[in-house]
Parts: structure tokens; sequence; C-alpha cells
């Protein structure tokens, strides 16, 4: 009877269970073992992690290396075989399932090691010696050091022993040396040595920590030394103490020993004081701590703490001339530990308020931190309320606790119940009458005993000949007529009840037909256009005409297109198309715009003898016109082709000739004609010649060996300019050739002081054009005596003359300098009136004939003017003033020359010419004009900048074509000439 009541409630706690822990018939995962933290020797141990949880299957494990994925690991099971450094660390085991994911506690797996640096090293420590008996006084010295460790290093058998280093080099541990006043303790890893009552034997050497682990062979490490050493400073005769270390590290209620040593002529009052409150001293414990048996004195001065639970204790020495205070912080190593913990199951229902609360104890204190399915979501409260939970929170939730020592959690599974919701909903249909229609709607709930209903305009369907509702939330509507169309919504419920629902409409619609149009629509260009097009169909279908055209159009209600003043780019196919919910259809009309015939303006076309040719006639007509050829009034029947573009009602006419002559020479006509009207354009055909005189021939002397010339491209004749011929020589030597496609030329290497005649031609497919020819001379070398013109050239002496100069001559200089001023005055005075008087007389005017009877005719080919050459003049700076000291000379007195070979037309009217052909050379006669007065080819009224070229000639012209609109007006008359 007790085994079968036995069975029944095992029977009645596993359904309850069953209810309780299921989602959806689903129970998530729960761990049943979790993988517990392990310690190894560096490559000669393998360590093995296990865990294990229950749940739905299948479950499914992965683990985590301080906090990343393992991708290798997906197992209950990890095993890492000759651990080494990069296999340390924390590790966690997820377990996962279709309820949820839960992520264990972590295990760290550790190695047996040291660290080569301490974090406290003993220091020297002073002590006094009585001189009058030369030996240490009374008191206590003390050292100690705290080890290192490497991180994830298994550290809780580490042995902590001191050595004593002698003079000789020996080191010999403490222990052996069987001292009673050598006293040494160690606390984790704190260790304290005492000397009492030290003697002169004990201040040879050093001391010093030396770490072993018994579980790793060989291991050792070994801190800095300290010295005891010996002073007789007044302060160390009276009182000194030390306490070292000023932290002390421990676990959570281990004892741990507080060293406070003094050393002096007197043995002062020792109090001990924890935060702040005194619990004893060398006279004893006080009574409440004595009766709670938390503190023992270890003479002479030092603390036991039997329990240790942290914070901060002082060493008080006080005497009736000093007080004295050390303090020591015991800092608490101690793991987290889950206090409050969580239930394993929450079942609770959406909108309800849940919280859940976790709490933990350890030193430092933990960090707290909640995961969902395995995943932190930066709460790091103790507790996690949800005011009004949803069926978002339902799954697996851990609080997670952590400090430097360890980690803790606790886990439960919250079950949200919640009413049947829409999942993926209907959508709106559009269909053609008389098809059928059909609506799918899922939902989800928990219970998940879901039934579907479907509402149409709010009222609640029934299964029909027309209507079918399945059990899986599908819905369908056969043979479907206007009057079905609504909007219908799917309410899935539970045992909880409804929750969301979801709505769509249905639209029954008649394909639409365009009812009339028109195929073809023919125009005269200028005129409306009107392109009819009418559709049917529900709902009313909407009208849309396309073309790709410039113009504006308008489309009616009715879908009639409107196009205002049409052109013949506006001729071509429309598409008209009908839409509405359904679908659309379309139809084309073609629209013709007749327009009379266009063809281009008249043009010269230039021909190479003896070529084809070929002459394009294109046309802009529609209809198709009828194109004639003419030439010189007469039609032509020869080789005559017409094509057509239709798409843009273009068409070209082609006339060949072969092997042009003379006879071809003169117009042609190109005549179309259609039924709108008639249009020509005329060809002027000519045949190609060679290029015309180059044109505005400018020769600038650059130089004693330069000579620049520029020119106008003159007419090529038809056929375009290859490239000018410049062609030049000195006298009666021999010619030399150069071109360029320039308009511009420079001529290098030419001898100084000479004339060259220079020519200039085009070239082109046809042959070399007529040259247009010019002379010009060279500058003389710079390095040749100028010659005396006569004329002041410069007020200032020279450089020679200044360096030649004295300070006892600056009198005379001054004087002479005064005089010259004057008389430049005057004569500056005597031209002024000169002028005035010769523009009472008249104008000024050069009877060339008489002047210059040897002036050459230039370009015979074409007409002159009587006795002048149309060839440019040269103008250059008297080589006075360009050879002396440029800086000395004075504006007002450069002068310029202008060979007389050729007739001098380049002067400005109503000045005055002086010759000197005294100071010429033979060779050239030249005539010299102030420069105060423009010349003609300057630019008047501006400052005129000469450029130097790198022989330093200058560019005294701008490019004004020759000769000026001035001088070829000019005529004889009976005024002086010029002297």
């Amino acid at each position: 009877m007790s085994t079968l009541l036995f069975l029944l409630l095992v029977f009645f706690l596993g359904t309850v269970a069953f209810a309780t822990t299921h989602t959806h018939g689903l129970t998530g995962p729960a761990f049943i073992q979790e993988p517990e933290s392990t310690t190894v020797h560096l490559r000669e141990d393998n360590a093995f992690f296990h865990c294990n949880a229950s749940g739905t299957l299948p479950l499914t494990y992965t683990w985590l290396l301080n906090g990343q994925l393992l991708p290798s690991a997906t197992s209950n099971i990890y095993e890492v075989f000759g651990v080494t450094l990069n296999d340390v660390g924390v590790y966690q085991c997820v377990a996962e399932n279709k309820a949820g994911k839960i992520v264990s506690r972590k295990a760290e797996l550790k190695f047996y090691g040291l660290s080569d640096v301490f974090k406290h090293d003993p220091v020297d420590t002073l002590f006094y010696v009585n001189q009058s008996t030369n030996t240490p006084g009374p008191g206590t010295a003390v050292f100690s050091c705290t080890a290192g460790v490497l991180e994830h290093s298994h550290t809780d058998t580490l042995t902590i022993e001191w050595e004593r280093d002698f003079s000789n080099g020996a080191s010999v541990p403490i222990r052996s040396l069987g001292v009673s006043r050598y006293v040494q303790f160690q606390v984790s890893l704190v260790s304290t040595l005492q000397i009492d009552q030290p003697e002169l034997s004990d201040f040879e050497g050093g001391y010093r920590c030396v770490v072993t682990h018994p579980n790793v062979t060989g291991q050792r490490s070994t801190s800095k030394m300290g010295r005891l050493i010996l002073t007789d400073e007044v302060e160390y005769a009276k009182f000194a103490f030390s306490m070292k270390p000023p932290t002390v590290y421990v676990k959570y209620n281990e004892p741990v020993i507080l060293g406070c040593a003094t050393r002096g002529e007197e043995q002062p009052v020792v109090h001990w004081k924890a935060d702040g409150f005194v619990i004893g001293g060398n006279g004893g414990i006080v009574n409440l701590q004595r009766l709670l048996n938390a503190y023992e004195l270890i003479q002479p001065a030092n603390l036991k703490i039997k329990q240790a639970t942290g914070g901060d204790f002082t060493c008080s020495i006080q005497s009736d001339l000093y007080n004295y205070e050390a303090e020591v912080k015991v800092v608490i190593e101690d793991p987290p530990r889950i206090v409050t913990s969580l239930q394993s199951l929450y079942m609770v229902t959406e909108g309800d308020r849940l919280e859940l609360s976790c709490t933990a104890n350890g030193a430092p204190n933990p960090t707290m931190t909640w995961l969902f399915n395995g995943v932190s979501f930066g709460n790091n409260n103790t507790n996690l309320l949800f005011s009004s939970i949803s069926e978002t929170d339902h799954g697996m939730h851990q609080c997670f606790t952590e400090n430097i020592y360890g980690t803790d959690h606790s886990s439960t599974f919250v079950h949200v119940r919640y009413p049947a919701k829409v999942s993926a909903g209907p959508t709106d249909l559009v269909i053609h009458i008389g098809d059928t229609a059909c609506f799918s709607c899922s939902a989800r709930g928990n219970p998940d005993d879901i039934v579907y209903a479907w509402n149409k305009a709010g009222s609640r369907l029934a299964n029909s000949s027309q209507v079918t509702m399945l059990s899986d939330g599908r819905l369908y509507i056969v043979n479907a007529t206007l009057d079905d169309m609504a909007t219908y919504t799917c309410i899935p419920s539970n045992s909880l009840g409804t929750g969301e629902t979801a709505s769509a409409s249905l639209t029954v619609a008649i394909f639409p037909t365009i009812t009339y149009s028109l195929d073809n629509v023919t125009v005269n260009a200028s005129a409306n256009a009107f392109l009819p097009c009418f559709a049917n169909g529900f709902p009313n279908p909407t009208i849309q005409w396309t073309k790709v055209s410039n113009q504006q159009s308008q489309q009616d209600e009715n879908g009639t297109l409107f196009l205002k003043a049409v052109t013949i780019s506006d001729g071509g196919t429309y598409t008209c198309t009908a839409t509405n919910v359904i679908g659309s259809t379309f139809v084309t009309t073609q629209l013709i715009v007749q327009v009379a015939p266009e063809t281009p303006d008249n043009s010269t076309i230039y021909v190479k003898p003896e070529a084809d040719v070929s002459i394009s006639c294109f046309i802009t007509s529609n209809p198709i016109p009828s194109v004639k050829w003419y030439h010189e009034g007469n039609q032509v029947t020869g080789l005559i082709t017409t094509t057509v573009t239709l798409i843009k009602n273009e068409f070209v006419s082609i006339l060949t000739i072969t092997g042009f002559s003379d006879a071809d020479i003169g117009d042609y006509q190109c005549r179309a004609t259609n039924l709108l009207g008639t249009d020509s354009t005329t060809y002027h055909l000519l045949e190609q010649t060679v290029p015309d005189t180059p044109e505005s021939v400018v020769v600038i002397v650059l130089s004693h060996s330069m000579i620049n010339v520029q020119w106008t491209a003159p007419f090529d004749g038809g056929s375009s300019i290859d490239y000018f011929i410049i062609r030049y020589r000195e006298s009666e030597q021999l010619w030399k050739d150069q071109h360029t496609s320039e308009l511009s030329y420079t001529i290098r290497n030419l001898e100084p002081r000479r004339t060259y005649t220079i020519e200039v031609a085009a070239l082109n497919n046809i042959g070399i054009g007529i040259a247009a020819v010019r002379t010009a001379v060279t500058h003389r070398l710079l390095t040749e005596a100028p010659k005396y013109t006569g004329q002041i050239t410069s007020l200032e002496p020279t450089v020679r003359e200044r360096q030649e100069t004295s300070a006892g001559k600056a009198t005379t200089g001054l004087v002479l300098g005064i005089v010259m001023a004057f008389l430049l005055l005057i004569v500056v005075i005597i031209i002024f009136l000169v002028i005035k008087l010769k523009k009472r007389q008249g104008q000024y005017t050069v009877d060339e004939q008489e002047a210059y009877p040897d002036a050459p005719f230039e370009s015979p080919d074409k007409p002159q003017l009587p006795q002048l050459s149309a060839s440019p003049r040269k103008v250059e700076v008297d080589p006075l003033a360009s050879e002396a000291d440029p800086e000395a000379q004075p504006e007002l007195s450069k002068t310029a020359s202008i060979p007389v070979e050729e007739p001098l037309i380049i002067l400005k009217k109503e000045k005055d010419v002086t010759v000197d052909p005294e100071v010429q050379p033979e060779s050239s006669e030249t005539a010299s004009i102030p420069v105060e007065e423009p010349l003609l080819m300057l630019k008047e009224e501006k400052d005129v900048t000469m450029p130097k070229d790198c022989d330093g000639g200058s560019l005294l012209f701008d490019q004004t074509p020759w000769p000026p609109a001035a001088a070829v007006d000019i005529e004889k008359s009976d005024q002086p000439k010029a002297s």
C-alpha cells in the first residue's frame, strides 16, 4: 500500500512539474552538472571540463573561453591536451534548445606558476647603535615581502621562506640557522621576518624572500635583498618602529598576523585600532574583544586576527615625549556566493508584475549581471523588475555575480502565458470577377490551443458553398462577385482569449478594354492634333499617353490627347494605355504631320581638280518629295541617289561628279517638291587653288643674330594650309628654308649688321602660294664701339667716369650738371615752339618717290600704291642708347633709328624728322627720331616696355598690320621733304 502511495505521489509531482516547466510543450535547459575549476602543470597535463543539462531534446552544447566562442567545441565535454598559456582562462558551457539558452558558471583553468616580480620587496631597515657600548640598541627589526603570481596561476600551496645572504656570497635559509631571535611567519602571499634584539652579527649581509611551489619541481622566485643598517642618529636613540607591508591580502575568515615592531632605548606603549576603535595593545586585549575572541596579541606588538573580515588597522606607539602611528589595510580575497537565489520556474500571464531578486556576498563586493537566454542586457541591480511582463520575456533568466576571485550564478525559467495573437496576417487581394480569393492567417499563443474565425465587414462568417474556413487559418471565397468586395478580419483565440487580429481587403475587378481609338491621324504642320482613346473596366481605368516628345500635350478626362501647333517632330507612334487595379491594355495611333520641303542654306564647296565629289542635299519633308538637280539652270540627270529616313522625316539626295574639271565649276541647285510646296538650295562649286600670300607680315629685329617674323593666315584656296615656308638669305647668298604651322617664326644664328631678304609663303595640297617679301638689318654686336650721333643721350656720368671722379672734383661736376640741365631745358622749349609753328602751317607729308627713288616694290602680283611699299618698317633703339649703360639714360633722350632704304611712312603727322647720314653705316642710312613723340606703331598714351629676348634685342612694335591705315592715304604735297 505504501509503495502505491509513493508511486502516486511521484506521478502527481511529475505532472505538476511537467505542467509548470513546459513552454508550448517545450522545457528550457537547466544544468545538472557544471564545469569545475582545475589546476594543471603547463605543457605536461591535460584539462577536462564537463557539463550536463536537462530539457526538451535536442540539446546542443557550446563552450566559451574568456567570453569568446570556441568553434570546435560542440560537445558537453571539452578537453585541452598539453595545456599552454593560450589555453589558460575562464571556461563556460552553453546549453541550448528550442525553448531557450543557459550559460554555466565560470570554471577557471589555472596552472602552477610563479612570477619573478614581487609585489613588495624587503627594504633596508635602520637600527640604533649605542656608541658608549658600540652595541645595537634594544628593539625589534622587521622585514616583510609580498609574492607576485601570474594570472590564472594556482597559489594556494605557495611557500615563502627567508634566506640570509652573507658577505662571502653564501645564501643560507633562516630556518637552518637555528637562531631563536629570528621569527618568520606567512599569511597568504605575505611573509614577515622579525629579529628580536639584533646583535652585531645580524648586520652582516642581507635578507631576502624565496618563493617555491611544491607542485612544480625546481620552480623558485627570489626577491630583492633588504639590509639591517646601524645608525647613530638621535631620533633612533629614543624610539623608532616599523610596520610592513601597508596592505595584507587574506581570504575571508582566515587568520592573519599584523606586525608592529619597535626599537630604541625605551619600550613604549602599543595600541591597536580596527576601523578607529581600540581593540588592545601590549597591555592586553580589551574586555569586549576578549569576549568576542576575535584578536590575539603576539609579543612584543604583533596583532593576530583570528577570522579576517577586512578593514583598516592602526598601530599606535605612545610615550611621554612622542606619538607615532602606522596603518595597514586588510583586504579580503573572497569569491562571490549567491545568498538569495532564484527559484527554478516562474509561471506568469502577460501583463503581470514580476520581480526577480538575487543577492550575493564576496570580497571585494561582486558585480551583478542579468542574462536572458545567455545574452547580457546590462542590468546590474540585484533586483530585476518586470512591471508588465510580455511574451518577449519568456525564456531563461540568470543572475551572474563576479569579482576578481571567482563567479557564481542562479538560473530560472520565466514561463509567460498570453492570448492568441496574429503572427502573419492576410494581405490585400485583387482578383478578376469569377476567380477564387484565398486569405492566409497564422497565430501564436501560450497555450497553443488556437482556433480561427473570420469576419466580413464586421460580421462573423460561416462556411457555405462559396465560403470555406480551414482550421489552419485559411479562408477561401470561390466564384467571387462584386458583392464579395469587403474587408476581411482574421480573429485567432486560445484559452486566454484573443490578443491581436489582422485585416485585409478584397477587390473584385473587371479587366479594362479600349472601346474606341484611331489607327492613323494626319494633320498639317502648325495645326492642332486630337488623338482619341476611350476605355471601359472596373474600377474605371485611367488613360495614359506616351511618346518621347519635346512638345507639351494635354489630355482630357475622356482620354483624348491634344497636341497644339504640331511640328514634324511630333509625328510618330503614340501609345494609349488603359489601367486599373486588375491590369492594363494598350493601343497605338500613328500621327502623320505633313510639312512642305525644307532644304539647308546655300554653301560653297571647293573641289580638287580631277577628284570625285559628292554633294549631299538634306531635306525635311512629309510626304516624300521629288528632287531635281540643276547646273547653271540646266537640269542634271547624271549620278543622283536619294535616300529617306522615315523616323525623322529626313531625306538626303546625293549628286556625284566624277573627275572634276573646269566645266563642272558653277552653281548647282537642289530643288525638292511635295504637295505642300517647293524649296531649294544652291551649292557653289569652285576649284581648289594654292593659298594666297600671307597678310600683315611684320619683321622684328630682336638682336644682332635673331629676327622674328609674324603674319596672319591668308585665304587657304579651298584646301586647309599644311604649313608655312620661311625663306631668307643675305644679299646674293643661297636661300635657307624653314617651315612652321604657327603664325610666327624666329630666324636665329644670323650675322650682325647684315641685310636679309625674307619670304613667307603658305602651302596646301595644291601647292605653294605667292610669298610675301620683307627685308631687315640685324643689330651690331654689343662689343662694337658706338658712334657719336650729335645728340645728348645721357646727362649722368658713366660708371667708369664715376670711378675716375675723385672727391676733389665734386664741385666741378655739380656745376657742369646744372649747366647741362639748363641747356637741355632750352632745347626742349625750342622743339615745343617749332611744333606749334608746324601745326599752323598744315600737315606734314613726305614725297616718297623723290626722297627714296630706289625703294623696292614687293608683291608684284597685287596692286600697289605708287612709289610706296606695303612692307613694314623696322624701328630700333639707337646703338649709343642700347650699348652704353642703359640705367644711365634719361627717358626723354632715347632715340630710335629707322632704315631709309624704303619709304618712311610710320611717323605720326605734324612731327619733325631729322636725318644724320654722317653717323650711319654706309650700307644703310637711318633717320633719327626723338621718341618723346610716339611712333605710329607704338601704342599711344600708354607706357611702352620693350620686351627683352635672350640676345638682348628689343621688340619696338606691337603686331599692328603693315602698312597702317594712315600711311596708305598719304599723297604728294609741296611741303618740305624730310632731310
